[in-house]
């Protein structure tokens, strides 16, 4: 996948995740970021919006990037101590 260099070169990425509905035919991608700014360097990544025309010309709609800032997390000690 020509993107994941690209991406995995940002700064302040620490999670990418990329996920597909076959029922919905939907996809969808999630990252965790260090900060908003950082999470924002995918609103202008050139490898991705020359893919994105590509993917239009084929039938797929994007939807707009959203950012969400966490208001809470549970870490997988969370969960250990839950049990």
């Amino acid at each position: 996948m020509p993107l994941i260099p690209a991406i995995e070169q940002l700064r302040g990425l620490l999670y990418y995740f990329a996920g597909v509905d076959p029922a919905t035919n939907t996809f969808v991608n999630v990252s965790i970021w260090t900060d908003l700014t950082a999470a924002r360097q995918m609103d202008t990544l050139a490898p991705m919006l020359a893919q994105r025309p590509l993917m239009e010309k084929g039938g797929v709609q994007f939807d707009k990037i959203a950012n969400y800032e966490p208001p809470w997390k549970i870490s997988s000690k969370d969960l250990q101590r839950l049990t």
